[in-house]
C-alpha cells in the first residue's frame, strides 16, 4: 500500500481543482462511490500511485477497480529512466 505523505504530495499537485484523499489504495473504491453518490454530475478523475515494484501494483489496480465501478478516469505517473 502507498504512504500518506506519497499520497497527500500526489495530491496537492493537482493544481486548481477540488480534491479528495483516500489515503490508502484500498479506500480508493468507498471514497469514489462516496464522491459520486453525492456529486453525480461531478468530473472525477483517479489519480493513482503506480507501485510497479509491488506485487499486483495495488495503487493501479485499485485505481482501476474504483474508476470502472463509478465510471471515471484513471490517470497515472510517468517514470522516466
Amino acid at each position: 500500500m502507498s504512504s500518506a505523505p506519497t499520497d497527500f504530495n500526489d495530491m496537492i499537485t493537482t493544481h486548481g481543482k477540488t480534491r479528495a484523499l483516500a489515503i490508502d489504495c484500498g479506500n480508493l473504491l468507498p471514497v469514489a462511490q462516496a464522491l459520486r453518490g453525492q456529486y453525480p454530475d461531478l468530473p472525477i478523475v483517479v489519480c493513482a500511485d503506480d507501485d510497479a515494484e509491488t506485487e499486483g501494483n495495488p495503487g493501479k489496480s485499485k485505481a482501476m477497480e474504483a474508476a470502472e465501478a463509478v465510471g471515471v478516469a484513471v490517470v497515472l505517473p510517468v517514470f522516466f529512466k
